[in-house]
């Protein structure tokens, strides 16, 4: 077998053949005819690192690739097995007529699941993928499903847990998040920085400033009429026609602004795209 085709033949096959097969099947008969299949690569990877240049060097990087490729093609069966009805739905109301342009976008998924290093993170890419469904064919491009892909594919897991920890009101605490991925305190603050620079959270600074500068000019607002009060009444006492000046209502403004992070509009539209699960909903 030519392992460029083992790596190939199952993601250019489209992907309503693939859900075809897999209704067919099922997910863990496909998986094991897949299994087999890329099997046959990993023998001929093993045969051909005898000739290389340098004596297994060849194999060794080969075979890593193939042996991650097989791992998340079985993450991705189990994945979107469990959305199969979701997906064929979607296909039969939004893109009858637009079969090559799915077919590319899917092609476009499986070479980012292809070369993830975090097998966890491949039902993230399976729900952008029913999410790309549910889409107006002429509205989506091929742009911005790279955009959103190429951005999800830069994120680590601790990166995304993070991300998670904030929009869903704190479904995992900080000590959760630092404990299960062994980070500290200052690295926790890193990711959170790092994903601020991605434009996928913002901070409460940036929010609650607009608001206490509209406290602060109320405030001076309301000390320049009441000084234009002041002088009025003033001349009315002066004439005879009052006996009291008014009184300034003391006012205590708190500035509540503080660096504190908060999900973006893009950072929720990021999260809606790929990490909802029915758990969320």
């Amino acid at each position: 077998m030519d392992k460029s085709k083992a790596l190939m033949a199952f993601k250019d096959q489209g992907i309503q053949w693939f859900l075809n097969t897999l209704s067919e099947l099922g997910a863990s008969t496909m998986k094991e005819h897949i299994s087999h299949f890329l099997s046959d690569g990993l023998s001929e990877i093993a045969s051909d690192a005898t000739t290389s240049t340098i004596p297994g060097l060849y194999g060794v990087v080969q075979g890593y690739k193939l042996r991650r490729y097989r791992e998340n093609t079985m993450k991705y069966i189990d994945a979107i097995s469990l959305k199969v009805d979701e997906i064929q739905y979607n296909m039969e109301n939004n893109w009858g007529n637009y079969e090559e342009k799915i077919n590319k976008l899917h092609g476009i998924v499986m070479d980012y699941i292809e070369n993830e290093r975090q097998v966890d993170k491949v039902e993230f890419f399976v729900n952008g993928f029913v999410n790309i469904t549910t889409h107006d064919p002429d509205s989506l491009s091929e742009d911005f499903v790279l955009t959103y892909y190429n951005l999800l594919n830069s994120l680590s897991m601790v990166d995304i847990a993070v991300l998670r920890d904030i929009y869903f009101t704190r479904t995992k605490s900080f000590y959760e998040v630092v404990d299960e991925y062994s980070i500290r305190h200052d690295q926790y603050k890193s990711v959170q920085n790092n994903l601020f620079r991605l434009g996928l959270l913002t901070t409460k600074t940036e929010q609650e400033s607009t608001s206490d500068l509209e406290k602060l000019f109320d405030s001076v607002n309301g000390i320049i009429n009441h000084i234009k009060d002041y002088n009025s009444k003033f001349e009315n006492i002066l004439k005879g026609k009052k006996k009291r000046l008014p009184e300034l209502k003391e006012k205590n403004i708190k500035m509540k602004s503080k660096e504190r992070f908060g999900i973006s509009k893009f950072g929720s539209d990021f999260v809606r795209f790929f990490l909802y699960t029915s758990e969320n909903l």
